[in-house]
């Protein structure tokens, strides 16, 4: 997983740990050590980290994150779950 890429995309997302957490299907103390330069644990988890990490950059890059303040928190939930849903069906 390329650190710079996860760090940024953590970054500029804006998005809380525990919605980052979700979408990269581990939990949120996974989501420090990774910034505290730990690695996926297996080729699955790595492929799926830079799925992830390629797609909030898009997002960031689109726009689309961070939510703008008008967005509230059950919207904000309901655009994260389908991100996670999206990004599993993915594979």
């Amino acid at each position: 997983m390329d650190k710079d890429q996860f760090r940024k995309a953590v970054a500029d997302s804006r998005l809380p740990k525990a919605a980052l957490a979700r979408l990269y299907n581990v939990t949120r103390p996974t989501i420090y050590a990774w910034l505290d330069d730990g690695e996926p644990k297996n080729a699955s988890l790595a492929a799926h980290a830079e799925r992830v990490t390629r797609a909030l950059l898009l997002a960031v890059s689109r726009r689309i994150l961070p939510f703008p303040e008008s967005v509230g928190p059950k919207s904000r939930a309901h655009h994260i779950e389908r991100m996670y849903q999206a990004l599993t069906n993915a594979k």
